[in-house]
């Protein structure tokens, strides 16, 4: 709640970002404040508190992963008083994670089966305290295919590997072909997956970023050379190269 930007879209909220971080927690604890903003902003977000729910927090671990609609419900509040209560009793420091769009899986079930859908993401590290999609690869292979078999394993493969190589021309790679770079990965099928996501302090200035870490993933080749062997890192194994534009 110290940088509540998807929040901004309501009026009563751009007085909230308008202000510094140091003063917006004054703001929450203004009961006029609150008696202005809680009918726009539970309406405006009437379809998103049940994809909203506590996702990092030092005081309140008993709230995590519950739907801020359901845990308001208990609690005899609103889902937008609880979250301004829950943030200011944590010192600012609870986190939420806030569906915003995107979330049908049976549309994009339907979007994955159709081969035209050329996967990929990227945020160019935009957001990279609020969010990590570099796991996609892996997340294909555990939720969609094997957890709900919305494409086959051997699509999934494809879909990663020479679907983009063929649409994009890639010179070399993506398939394993004789004369191709042997870039290669071995992976439990049965295991593969992502862990939880989990937040590090590692950019310059100790500023913080969300990692996930895959799951299954045994041996790795790069060019030919091993980069990850049973299930661990080869260490000081960088047979890549920089491409520049």
């Amino acid at each position: 709640m110290a940088d509540p930007a998807p929040l901004g879209e309501i009026d009563e909220w751009k007085e909230v970002l308008a202000r510094p971080r140091s003063e917006r927690a004054d703001l929450y604890r203004d009961a006029s404040w609150r008696e202005r903003a809680r009918p726009a902003t539970l309406a405006a977000w009437s379809h998103r508190w049940r994809k909203t729910s506590v996702e990092e927090t030092r005081a309140h671990p008993d709230a995590a992963g519950v739907p801020l609609d359901r845990l308001a419900a208990d609690r005899g509040t609103t889902p937008f008083d609880l979250m301004l209560d829950l943030a200011l009793s944590d010192g600012m420091a609870t986190r939420f994670r806030i569906v915003l769009e995107n979330d049908g899986d049976d549309e994009i079930g339907g979007l994955l089966a159709d081969e035209r859908t050329l996967l990929g993401l990227s945020d160019a590290g935009a957001h990279a305290s609020q969010l990590c999609d570099a796991c996609y690869s892996t997340h294909l292979l555990g939720h969609w295919v094997r957890e709900r078999g919305a494409i086959t394993l051997e699509q999934a493969v494809w879909r990663l590997t020479g679907h983009p190589h063929r649409a994009f021309r890639v010179a070399d790679r993506g398939l394993v072909r004789e004369g191709f770079h042997a870039d290669l990965v071995a992976f439990d099928a049965g295991a593969v997956g992502t862990t939880p996501v989990e937040r590090v302090h590692d950019q310059p200035g100790g500023a913080d970023r969300l990692v996930v870490r895959s799951t299954g993933v045994e041996h790795m080749w790069v060019n030919g050379t091993a980069t990850r062997s049973g299930g661990a890192d080869v260490e000081g194994a960088r047979p890549g190269r920089l491409i520049r534009a």
